[in-house]
């Protein structure tokens, strides 16, 4: 048992040391850890000699012989210390002096015995006969024919002779002994006589504790012996929930299972620890095993009770977890009272025991021997419908599935014969892999979603996968659950869906019940929505609309969340809305949100408060959470590159299908490569995760399907037959996974059709940039847009930091291979003036610029503002005009003048409409910044 657990009993061990009985009574049921206990009671006050457990058996004399070899067991270890012969043979020679003197010497002899056996492995056989010679006839027999002896001690008072020997011993050590005696109900009906005796015999420095397992003959009547002598009785319960969970957080025991082994174990010690070993192993928590004799005190309790009371126990087998009473009165026919003695009479039975949580209910194992073992087919049968219609009635009249109801609906389903259970009848004849899709396909689907009650197919698949720990045949178990008519599916713009279809509240009760029972996990309809208003809400600070996916959100779905988020009654913006994206881990899955706030304040006090959480319940987790509105990305960059580098990203010819895999395989890498030297955010958003194609090219170049997969494998593009694709089909993903060309973690994305009447495709780069620039625009749609104030400093170190990012990616692509040679370098001098003389008229005043490239490999950015334009043009020549100092005469390689919001924008890696150029000293300037960004602040 774990160090948490065995602190739950800390108030058993506290009365069990600090009792002032000679004998105590530890009494439990079997596997609630009563031998851990007794193994535990290794510090008792005043430091006596506690011996090792010592187990009872089923021979008369048991007892006797238990108690002895316990004391032995004490002389022992005061003995193990003893460097010399002195202490040996001084409690040698007690003890033989001892049983020459009380009426059982025989018993005194044994103790004796057990001494010099351990004496002649301490000094050596040659001393132990000096001293047997010394000791003479007292010890003769002393250490042979050890059983023959026991089994002669017959003398009417053997409990006061074993009570003065452990006094003898206590006195010869000058320490108390603790004797351990463990299964008393074991001991044949002579034995429990001494051990009452022993509660009056055993006193002082001398103190006995006996476990014992109640509800059968033997061990009640052991009980109920001692404790008419007067014994303690420490009654032992189960562990409480709190204890089970710190116990198996402590093991490392996924949350997601914890309900499980709270339920199959019922709080009993024995079958929590087996959990964990099964968990750990991997393997079901069907194999946990249980302790001998559990079934059999099972066995011993029900025939033991009145055929009234075992019909209503057999109409209580088929409840895994104890519905309230209101259902039980109703159902079993009975009266508040009339229910309360019966309950009562089933824990004095031993049928129901007191549970983790308090109520007295079924052991989870013994339910299971009642509804299986006890009853015959027919009343199984018979009582499994009249339980069915019972439930259903309650179902239907409180409008509400309650927590008791889902195992109770699936046991009944697997035990109903007639027909007129049909959708039960199919329930249960699925397979494992179609029950863990059904309880993905439960936990991801959303009442308030794009599509309400449907649930995208792939990550159903997925999440079912990660939830059962298993791999699912997704194409065989969609299609059984089709044509069963428990699913139905939809494809929608490139999206495939699928909802559950039951007709009524029982079979997806049942549902529930088969994932639990199966999976041994409480399965969470609506898991991301109903765990973020348990776990989440309460701890964020007030908001006005939340959406709550499963899965990790990235920031193009957050911003695009935020978007719907916005008020359509208030004329608002995303940039003018306080909102907090997250990801969190809920018992180990993922649940994403968005949130939208009154106030900044209230937005950052909640992502303080969530970053705390983990504190606060370890099944919560935070990933992380990305506070909006963001500021525009600069995603003008990745064309800057590309253009530095000089590649030329005209259409390709294409001739075969294999030149086709070629080209979509560059794709992958060019954008593997600008991902490299990204930030996660421009990833997210830009769309720049891994990724690899399939390609369906039995008519290319003419025409060619290419399939876009969410994946990190590196491998060659593989070819689809054209039979796996066909119109509209949303089981697109699942046959691809079926024909291996898809694995467990990837994800298909998009698929498109190409007609050509050329045999030209776009270059990957062309096709990848252009990608990046309509999700660039996109993403900063709704974000403040960008001032840049007319300082030359600022300008220059902010182009300086640009030009180095650009170099960064033009550098990836050439360590990438993916480039011939690295290129030259240039110098950029920028001049910018404000034009007064221009007819143009713009909010942000006419400021104008002009860019000139020196190619001198050498990475310079020069700014410089003037009253005016340069003093002498350099277009044709492309000569450096005399204002740009030493550069002045230098022949410039490229030149462009023009907007300068425009211009230097782009030099800032900013898209054009991102970015003005204005004065913010004028009269506007303080209303400017409250709607836009500005650059460097």
């Amino acid at each position: 048992m774990g160090d948490v657990a065995r602190l739950d009993h800390h108030d058993d061990q506290h009365a069990i040391t600090n009792s002032a009985a000679g004998l105590t009574l530890v009494v439990g049921d079997s596997g609630i850890g009563k031998s851990t206990l007794l193994s535990s009671l290794d510090s008792w006050p005043g430091d006596p000699l506690v011996s090792k457990p010592i187990v009872l058996k089923a021979v008369q004399g048991s007892l006797q012989t238990a108690v002895a070899d316990a004391i032995s067991d004490c002389i022992t270890q005061f003995l193990d210390g003893d460097d010399g012969s002195g202490k040996t043979w001084t409690i040698v020679k007690s003890l033989a002096e001892r049983a020459g003197t009380v009426t059982g010497r025989e018993i005194g002899r044994l103790v004796a015995g057990r001494a010099l056996e351990f004496a002649e492995a301490k000094l050596g056989k040659e001393a132990v006969e000096l001293g047997r010679k010394i000791l003479g006839d007292t010890l003769k027999g002393g250490v042979l024919g050890f059983d023959d002896q026991l089994a002669a001690i017959r003398v009417p008072d053997r409990a006061a002779d074993l009570a003065q020997i452990m006094a003898e011993v206590s006195e010869a050590t000058g320490r108390a002994l603790v004797l351990l005696l463990d299964n008393a109900e074991r001991l044949a009906p002579p034995d429990h006589g001494l051990l009452a005796e022993l509660v009056t015999s055993v006193r002082g420095t001398a103190h006995v504790v006996v476990c014992v397992t109640p509800h059968q003959i033997e061990g009640d009547e052991v009980i109920r012996l001692a404790s008419a002598r007067g014994a303690l009785a420490v009654t032992m319960q189960p562990l409480t929930r709190p204890v089970i969970e710190a116990w198996l957080r402590n093991e490392d025991v996924p949350p997601s299972q914890w309900d499980s082994i709270v339920r199959v174990s019922s709080g009993y010690p024995f079958f929590i620890a087996d959990a964990i070993r099964a968990t750990n192993a991997g393997t079901s928590l069907d194999t946990i095993s249980a302790p001998d004799g559990f079934e059999a005190l099972m066995r011993a309790s029900w025939s033991r009770i009145a055929p009234n009371l075992q019909l209503i126990v057999a109409k209580l087998a088929p409840f895994a977890d104890p519905p309230n009473d209101d259902f039980l009165t109703a159902y079993l026919n009975l009266n508040a009272v009339e229910w309360g003695l019966v309950r009562s009479s089933l824990e004095e039975a031993g049928i129901f025991v007191r549970l983790s949580d308090g109520a007295s209910w079924f052991h989870d194992r013994r339910r299971i021997y009642v509804w299986e073992k006890a009853l015959s087919d027919s009343l199984r049968s018979g009582i499994a419908e009249a339980c069915l219609a019972a439930v259903s009635s309650w179902i239907d009249k409180s409008k509400s599935i309650e927590f008791w109801v889902p195992a109770t609906a699936a046991v009944l389903g697997r035990s109903i014969e007639t027909p007129s259970h049909g959708e039960l009848s199919n329930i249960r004849l699925l397979s494992d892999g179609s029950i863990a899709l059904l309880w993905g396909l439960i936990e991801v689907m959303e009442h308030h979603s794009t599509f309400p009650g449907y649930a995208e197919i792939g990550q159903v698949v997925r999440h079912a996968e990660s939830r059962s720990r298993m791999q699912i045949p997704g194409l065989v178990v969609l299609e059984d659950l089709i044509e069963r008519g428990l699913i139905e599916v939809r494809e929608e713009n490139d999206t495939s869906f699928a909802r559950i279809n039951l007709t009524s509240a029982v079979s997806f009760a049942a549902v529930l019940g088969e994932i639990l029972l199966r999976f041994h996990a409480t399965p969470r309809p609506q898991f991301a929505s109903t765990a973020f208003d348990r776990m989440l809400r309460p701890l964020m600070g007030p908001f006005e609309g939340a959406i709550v996916s499963l899965g990790r959100t990235s920031y193009a779905s957050h911003k695009e969340e935020a978007a719907l988020l916005t008020d359509p009654q208030r004329f608002t913006r995303i940039q003018d809305a306080p909102t907090l994206g997250g990801t969190v881990l809920i018992d180990d899955q993922p649940v994403s949100f968005t949130a939208r706030f009154e106030s900044e304040e209230h937005r950052e006090l909640t992502a303080a408060g969530l970053k705390k959480i983990a504190v606060g319940s370890p099944r919560l987790q935070l990933v992380r959470t990305v506070p909006f509105p963001r500021k525009r990305l600069r995603y003008g960059r990745y064309r800057s590159a590309i253009e530095a580098l000089g590649i030329e990203v005209d259409d390709i010819e294409v001739s075969s299908a294999a030149d086709i895999a070629r080209q979509l395989e560059l794709h992958c890498a060019h954008a593997e490569v600008f991902a490299e030297a990204s930030s996660l955010e421009e990833v997210e958003a830009l769309g720049l995760q891994p990724s690899r194609y399939l390609l369906e090219g039995s008519s290319a170049p003419g025409s060619w399907t290419s399939i876009k997969v969410r994946s990190t494998r590196r491998v060659p593009t593989p070819l689809v037959g054209q039979d796996l694709l066909r119109p509209r089909d949303p089981l697109l993903e699942p046959r691809l996974r079926a024909e291996g060309l898809l694995k467990r973690d990837e994800q298909v994305l998009q698929t498109v059709y190409h007609y050509r009447s050329r045999n030209e495709i776009k270059h990957p780069l062309a096709e990848l940039l252009d990608a990046i620039d309509q999700r660039g625009k996109k993403y900063n749609s709704g974000f403040r847009s960008v001032l840049i104030p007319p300082a030359a400093d600022l300008l220059q170190a902010e182009i300086a930091n640009e030009q180095e990012r650009t170099w960064e990616l033009a550098a990836a692509m050439v360590n990438a291979g993916l480039v011939d040679e690295r290129p030259r370098r240039r110098t950029l001098l920028i001049n910018y003036h404000l034009d007064t003389d221009s007819q143009f008229y713009s909010d942000f005043g006419n400021w104008i610029a002009t860019v000139l490239e020196v190619d001198d490999d050498n990475p310079t950015v020069i700014v410089q503002q003037t009253q005016g334009g340069l003093t002498s043009a350099a277009w044709p020549d492309m000569i450096v005009p005399p204002e740009f100092g030493p550069y002045a005469g230098a022949k410039a390689s490229r030149w462009q003048s023009g907007d300068a919001g425009h211009i230097i924008a782009g030099l800032l890696g900013y898209g054009t409409e991102d970015a003005h150029m204005t004065d913010l000293n004028s009269g506007i300037g303080p209303l400017l910044r409250q709607t836009y960004d500005v650059l460097g602040e």
